[in-house]
């Protein structure tokens, strides 16, 4: 099962106060409108802790500032095509910091963007454009001419 939200503070001074009263974690879940395992959970931290609040937690902390977030956000949307190496390159010198481009694919991923290749196609020539508009001009009623007779043969 997944988690669910934490326990705020004044709801863990709660569950150690009416256990301390000597109330069943059943009888807490019940007023505090908890799940019995969130309530043994907050007691035994408690009562290994001595604090309320969570513990701080543990883990290296990012390279990468909110505002460099914004910055490689901000150099995605303006070039679709750029290569998370040329966004690390300019952030590292922007900033005179050590990202890798695989912090920068992270962080694309983040902003639910992906990185993307232009495809290579040959341009349209004045001919085919003139071609292209000429088709397009002696079907613009095409769909309608369709259904009308779709209706046709439908009588049939």
């Amino acid at each position: 099962m997944g988690k669910s939200k934490n326990l705020l503070e004044n709801e863990r001074e709660e569950i150690v106060r009416l256990r301390k009263q000597s109330k069943t974690f059943t009888e807490i879940a019940n007023i505090v409108n908890r799940s019995e395992t969130a309530c043994k959970q907050a007691w035994y931290k408690f009562f290994k802790t001595g604090m309320y609040c969570d513990q701080s937690k543990n883990g290296r902390p990012r390279k990468t500032t909110p505002k460099m977030y914004r910055r490689i956000h901000q150099l995605s949307e303006k070039d679709r095509f750029r290569s998370a190496n040329n966004i690390a390159v300019e952030i590292n010198y922007e900033n005179d910091t050590q990202i890798s481009a695989r912090t920068v694919k992270r962080r694309l991923e983040d902003f639910n963007l992906r990185g993307r290749k232009p495809q290579k196609k040959p341009l349209l020539s004045s001919r085919n454009r003139k071609r292209r508009l000429a088709f397009a001009k002696a079907h613009k009623y095409w769909t309608k001419l369709v259904e009308h007779h779709k209706k046709d043969s439908t009588r049939l």
